[in-house]
């Protein structure tokens, strides 16, 4: 993420990302059409490391999918994930949770968005 980004500056602190305190909500239960890049939602993108985090995070400019930077879930990622952190487990480890979680994240990201953009993100 890249914390210059305008409209980022401009949310409220709760709702700034919070990557440490996710399961890459981002990265899987997300529906991604970037141009070059396509993604079916609850699918986790092949740069997905099994410690949750990107494996080509510096490059992914040259990559061409510079949009994850921009990206922000207004820590609706990490509102969904604490529970499950805090148990101890992840999708991975439990996953007869995934699709409620994904869809918990999604609905929870819909609707923050509407609430600080008054816009509907489509996801």
């Amino acid at each position: 993420m890249d914390d210059s980004n305008e409209a980022y500056n401009a949310l409220p602190d709760d709702f700034k990302h919070d990557c440490g305190s996710c399961l890459s909500m981002c990265c899987v239960a997300l529906k991604i059409d970037w141009g070059d890049f396509q993604k079916p939602q609850d699918v986790a993108c092949d740069y997905l490391t099994d410690d949750f985090k990107c494996a080509n995070w510096n490059d992914l400019t040259e990559l061409g999918r510079e949009s994850c930077y921009n990206y922000f879930c207004m820590n609706t990622g990490p509102a969904v994930c604490t529970p499950l952190l805090d148990a101890g487990t992840d999708w991975r480890k439990t996953p007869g949770i995934k699709s409620v979680l994904f869809e918990a994240f999604r609905q929870a990201y819909i609707t923050s968005f509407k609430q600080v953009f008054n816009i509907d993100p489509e996801i």
